[in-house]
């Protein structure tokens, strides 16, 4: 059955009803953080490369091989931290959490390319028991082989200092990202009341303890802030299909891109992704403070999408 598509004015109509206030500013220049992966600073002309033929393990598999392969981030005996979205109680076909065939895709590959371990982690909104197993991500993870993990004890996390956030100035992170070798960020496309879209700097909020914080005093520039510490290797967006209301948990309408999303620039990645629901990135108000703290680039003109 043909899946009920939304235009862009009704869609941007349904989130000004929203009353959603989309925050400006500027930040210091990023900061790396040890640990946190194999991560590069974002090239003047940053690389996105969109799959969209094949099956899901194809289309990974391309997208992945578009940005270099899984050599260029994993050499052998490296440990491996995934983040998905696994934050809600939601079937695979429901499209609020990464779709359980990209991770065990992506897994795949990590293990092809001399992994020692691989460990998933998800600090999320519902029950862990509920969200993982409806989701469908624990059974695909722990048959490939991964381990999976619940950030739900303060003994998980670590205190980092983020000298150029506005106002995020330090956070409890989760140790095992911290300690990664390659730390690879698989977020799920989808609409979100607060921020309009949450992609893969939203997604980065599931590795903090306090998310509470970054409500109460400022979701844009708090995101936009955590970026300049936390850097994934790469970022893999989980595009097939995508979720258009009642973002972030639904259930809503959905659409099937059927794209897998693939960047060492995470706010080019993103930025290409928002194009799926009619936006720009410069709409989303995390993206363009990312952009102005050096993070990566929002504007398409500034970044080649590449299509496989």
């Amino acid at each position: 059955m043909e899946e009920e598509r939304i235009s862009r004015r009704e869609f941007m109509l349904n989130l000004a009803g929203m009353g959603v206030l989309l925050a400006g500013g500027s930040l210091l220049p990023a900061l790396p953080l040890a640990g946190s992966g194999a991560a590069e600073a974002a090239p003047a002309r940053s690389l996105v490369v969109v799959s969209s033929s094949g099956s899901v393990a194809e289309k990974v598999r391309k997208a992945v091989d578009g940005i270099g392969g899984l050599g260029r981030f994993v050499k052998r005996g490296a440990r491996v931290v995934l983040k998905p979205n696994v934050g809600w109680a939601r079937r695979p076909e429901e499209a609020a959490n990464t779709h359980p065939a990209v991770m065990t895709a992506l897994m795949k590959l990590c293990w092809d390319a001399g992994a020692r371990e691989i460990l998933v982690y998800e600090n999320p909104c519902d029950s862990p028991s509920f969200s993982f197993r409806e989701s469908g991500i624990q059974e695909a993870v722990e048959k490939a082989g991964g381990r999976m993990y619940a950030a739900n004890r303060r003994e998980m996390y670590q205190e980092i200092q983020i000298p150029g956030g506005r106002i995020l100035k330090s956070a409890l992170v989760i140790k095992g990202i911290l300690e990664a070798d390659v730390f690879i960020n698989v977020p799920k496309a989808k609409v979100h009341t607060a921020t309009l879209l949450t992609l893969s700097l939203k997604n980065l909020m599931g590795v903090v303890q306090d998310r509470g914080f970054f409500h109460m005093r400022g979701l844009d520039q708090c995101i936009a802030d955590l970026s300049t510490r936390i850097k994934p290797a790469f970022t893999l967006i989980d595009a097939t299909r995508i979720l258009l209301t009642r973002g972030p948990k639904g259930p809503g309408e959905t659409a099937d891109p059927g794209q897998i999303i693939a960047s060492t620039d995470s706010v080019a990645a993103d930025s290409h992704a928002a194009s799926l629901f009619g936006l720009k990135g410069e709409d989303i108000g995390h993206l363009r403070l990312a952009a102005e703290a050096g993070i990566g680039q929002v504007n398409s003109r500034r970044f080649e999408v590449r299509r496989v």
